[in-house]
Formats: structure tokens, C-alpha cells, sequence
């Protein structure tokens, strides 16, 4: 990684406009479109930067009105005896989430730009922490999260102590499935990206909540499925700023919280119904799977198995197929579970994965990575895995993904093929001829030649196990 791009302020950026209509005399629309490629060619990531003539004076702006809009009903509210919800105050939040939602992104980068420069994250968690009523309330995180894919939003609403806010609404609400899945998707938008917003939610003890919320019982399956998202986002390191993440530890706290225990318990529950539930709670569990420990916690407690069966009910369905591989292939990491999975039936089960979603490049790419972690220094395996089928699924979709034409995700399938072959034969000299005969030879040299980036190693590695001096050809 590059390490963050440079930044700059929106006063540089202001005057450099002026700059271009004044000693270059162009027209306003000339003058921001020559700074903003001027900029951009420096390599400065202009996110956040207001892009018109007016630059930082936003005042007309339909989001800045709306801010202000907002601003000004809940001083009435404040002031007076109204109802909860009154004054306008929904009115006024409808208008803002309106003024901010774009379906063209430089529009919608332009508005959550306005939003920041207006105080909109400031104006929101006031807005939260002062409503009564869950209406309002779901409301008010429902326009937040809107406006908090921008990063100085996410910096303002930390600056708000929007954290600890969402803490204390949580315990007035706690029972309320609408309230807690709203404020677990705030949750999860702001420590997107924003590594102090992560850490401030386990600190604060937000995320504690929210795993309480599940534990309980009562979370709605919409609930569920946004508190799975701020789990990864909290395990996530995705945030360059800073020289380290927590992002590990966090996973490590979450799980000794028992996190990782309440979502198969959620698993065990409601299996592979509905999918899209099945899949949020498999790739979240991922996430927490940070170490031996809390796999093999996870695998004692019945996780093993209840993975297994939540991917033959669902096996239907790309991305649960997809979320329950990864999951599987993140606890195959342990030499116990991949016995588990093995002698649950795993070896089938993954060919049926790979012949049914053969179309789907992520799909394929966990599974197969799943069946290099469970061949991966296990003879024994690779053996069950050659009798299984498992080498004429590997060969048979290396070709089918040979004719799709999106190289960048079907490379990943590749080298997890290549490394699936590999892993089979490499402590097994005695099904070379066997992998052979299924054409391994021509698909490998092949995919290394399409693929260099992502199979020349591989590739190479599993010729070299099959026999070949000439591997590296």
C-alpha cells in the first residue's frame, strides 16, 4: 500500500480558482475543472473538497439550507413543550437525507462535502440524543448514516461524542430492534474508514451493547444484519491514517466478550433462513475468528457443524455459499477443524459448492480456498479430497473461468486452483499420474501464462510437485 494521498484545504483549493479566473481569465466552470486536474495530477486526493466557484460558501446550498432548517426546529423544540417529533423536526430531517442522497457520485460527493462544511454530523447527534420518541430518533441515525460515507462527517461526528451518544439512546431503547438497528448502522458507516471511531466504539463500550443486543434475542433479523456490519467494521483495518490498527485486538475483545458465541447462536437459530441473515452473521464471525483460541471456542461450542448445515440449506444462494466458505476457511486454519470439516462431510460438499456456483468468481474463489486450507500439509485429506472429486471439480471450473472475460476477479479463482492442485499432490507423490490425466498440466502452464500476477508462483509451485524440471516454463 501507498500510504494515504496528500490532502489539502479547501482555502488552497478556493484559491487556486481564483487564481484561474483572475490571471487566466476563465469562466467559473473552467477555472474549478483546471484546479481540479491540476490537483489531481499532484496526486491529492481531493475528497471533501467543495468543487465550485464559491467554494467554502455554502450558505445557498440546498444541504447547508437544510442543515440550518434542522437546526433552528430543534431550538424550537428545545424551547418549547412540543410533542416529540414536533416542531418539524422529521420534516426537516426527511428534507436533509433528500438534499444528500445523489445517484450521480460527484453529486453525492459535492453534498456530503456541503454537509461537512455546514455542521450536519454536529446537528444530527444533537438531534438523536434529544429525541424521545423512537420515530424521530430512527429518523435522525437514518439521516446521519446518510451523510457519514464522507470522512470529515466521520471526524465531526466523533468531535460530537456521537459514540457516547449512541450509547446513551441505546440504553433508553435497547429493546427496540428499530432504534438498535439504526444505530448499529451509524455505527458501522462512521468506524468504516475512521480507525479512532473504531477503537471509540469498543472503548466506549457501543459494541458491547450491540453484541447484547443479540444475545438477548429480541434484535430483528434487519437488526442483526446491521450490527454484523459494525462488527466488521470495528475488525476491519481500513484506515491508512494511522501507523496501526486495532482492528486485531479488536476482534480479540469482541470475542472474549462473547460475540463470536452470540452469532452462532443466531446461526443455530434461524440456519440459512434468511440467507442474507446467514450471510452477514458467517462473514461477520470471520472477522472475529482472530486466533486458535477463539476457533477452536467457536468449534467446541458446535460451530463446525452448524456452518455445514447452514451451507447445505442455503446452497442455493452465491453469497451465503460464499460468506460460509470464507468462515470455514478462516477456521480451517486450526489442524483439528479441518478433521472436523473433513469428517463432516466438507469434501463434498465443497465439489457441490464449486458446481453449483461455478459462474460466480467469489463464490468459487472461497471454496477453493477452503479445499487448499483443508489439503494444505494433510496427506490424509488430499487423498479424501482426490477420491471426493475434488481434482475433476478444480480442473473442470479452471477451464470454465478460462472464458470469463473478468480477469480480475477470476485470477483469484485461478491461483486458488493452482494452489489446491498443488497442496494434493505434494505430499502424495502417488496421485501425480491420477491429477495428470485430468489435464492439470496444460491448465496449469496456461493459467500462468493469463494470469502472471496472481499464478506464476502458484503455478509454477504445483508443476514442480507434479514432476516437472521445466516448471518454471
Amino acid at each position: 500500500m501507498g500510504g494515504p494521498r496528500k490532502r489539502i484545504t479547501q482555502d488552497t483549493f478556493d484559491e487556486a480558482v481564483q487564481e484561474n479566473m483572475e490571471e487566466f481569465d476563465m469562466e467559473a466552470a473552467e477555472a474549478v475543472k483546471s484546479a481540479v486536474e491540476e490537483f489531481e495530477l499532484q496526486g491529492i486526493d481531493l475528497t471533501g473538497i467543495i468543487k465550485s466557484a464559491t467554494g467554502g460558501n455554502v450558505a445557498g446550498h440546498p444541504v447547508a439550507r437544510a442543515v440550518e432548517d434542522l437546526a433552528a426546529r430543534l431550538d424550537a423544540q428545545a424551547g418549547s413543550s412540543c410533542a416529540a417529533g414536533g416542531s418539524g423536526v422529521q420534516e426537516a430531517l426527511a428534507a436533509l437525507q433528500a438534499a444528500v442522497t445523489h445517484t450521480d457520485k460527484q453529486e453525492a460527493a459535492q453534498a456530503l462535502a456541503v454537509a461537512a462544511k455546514a455542521g450536519a454530523a454536529a446537528q444530527l447527534v444533537r438531534c438523536y440524543a434529544s429525541q424521545p420518541d423512537a420515530a424521530t430518533l430512527v429518523a435522525s441515525l437514518n439521516t446521519l448514516a446518510a451523510t457519514l460515507p464522507a470522512y470529515d462527517n466521520k471526524e465531526a461526528f466523533l468531535e460530537a461524542r456521537g459514540v457516547e451518544e449512541l450509547c446513551s439512546i441505546l440504553e433508553r431503547h435497547g429493546g427496540n430492534s428499530n432504534v438498535v438497528g439504526a444505530a448499529a448502522t451509524v455505527a458501522s458507516t462512521a468506524a468504516s474508514g475512521h480507525e479512532e471511531n473504531k477503537c471509540r466504539c469498543i472503548d466506549a463500550g457501543l459494541a458491547d451493547r450491540l453484541v447484547a443486543a443479540v444475545k438477548e434475542g429480541s434484535a430483528s433479523a434487519a437488526a442483526i444484519q446491521a450490527i454484523c456490519a459494525a462488527i466488521r467494521s470495528f475488525t476491519t483495518a481500513d484506515d491508512e491514517r494511522p501507523a496501526a490498527s486495532r482492528a486485531f485486538q479488536n476482534a480479540r475483545t469482541l470475542a472474549k466478550g462473547g460475540a463470536a458465541l452470540a452469532l452462532l447462536e443466531v446461526l443455530q437459530r434461524q440456519r440459512a433462513e434468511p440467507p442474507e441473515l446467514a450471510a452477514a452473521v458467517c462473514s461477520a464471525t470471520k472477522r472475529l475468528a482472530a486466533n486458535e483460541e477463539i476457533c477452536k471456542e467457536f468449534a467446541e461450542a458446535g460451530g463446525v457443524h452448524t456452518c455445514m448445515q447452514v451451507l447445505r440449506d442455503g446452497m442455493h444462494n452465491a453469497a451465503l455459499v460464499r460468506s460460509a466458505c470464507s468462515l470455514l476457511r478462516q477456521l480451517a486454519n486450526s489442524d483439528s477443524i479441518k478433521e472436523s470439516i473433513v469428517e463432516d462431510g466438507g469434501l463434498d460438499l465443497l465439489k457441490r459448492c464449486v458446481g453449483t456456483h461455478s459462474g460466480s468468481a467469489p463464490t468459487v474463489e472461497q471454496a477453493l480456498g477452503l479445499l487448499a486450507a483443508l489439503t494444505l500439509r494433510n496427506p490424509a485429506n488430499a487423498e479424501r479430497a482426490a477420491e471426493a472429486g475434488c481434482v475433476d471439480a478444480v480442473i473442470e471450473v479452471m477451464g470454465l473461468m478460462g472464458s470469463n472475460k473478468n480477469a480480475q476477479s477470476v485470477q483469484w479463482v485461478q491461483r486458488q486452483a493452482c494452489m489446491s492442485i498443488r497442496n494434493i499432490v505434494a505430499r502424495n507423490p502417488g496421485l501425480r499420474p491420477v491429477v495428470l490425466e485430468k489435464g492439470a498440466e496444460q491448465m496449469l502452464r496456461k493459467v500462468k501464462t493469463q494470469y502472471p500476477q496472481a499464478c506464476q508462483d502458484v503455478g509454477s509451485a504445483a508443476l514442480r510437485d507434479l514432476g516437472f524440471d521445466d516448471y518454471n516454463s
